[in-house]
């Protein structure tokens, strides 16, 4: 069973700095605006997702169908996921 959680503030708040304290090896992070996240190292512990690197944890892409993918193969063939993330 999944539970969905929504965090919201204003600009600047830590919304998008509080990620670093979850754990990469079970988050997958989908960046909709193509930014860099705003924490040292990120690079390094976020790989990006494609068909050469099935094991990645990050892709920039707004495409809902493209999402709507991702998260069926999260569901599907990544049961070690625990945290989907939808960075805006």
């Amino acid at each position: 069973m999944a539970n969905l959680i929504a965090v919201s503030g204003a600009s600047g708040s830590g919304k998008s700095s509080s990620i670093r304290t979850l754990n990469p090896a079970e988050t997958f992070i989908i960046n909709v605006a193509s930014k860099p996240l705003p924490f040292k190292g990120w690079r390094s512990k976020y790989k990006t997702w494609n068909k050469t690197n099935p094991d990645g944890n990050f892709i920039n892409t707004s495409d809902i169908s493209v999402i709507g993918s991702i998260l069926n193969y999260i569901n599907t063939k990544r049961p070690e996921i625990k945290n989907v993330i939808v960075e805006d």
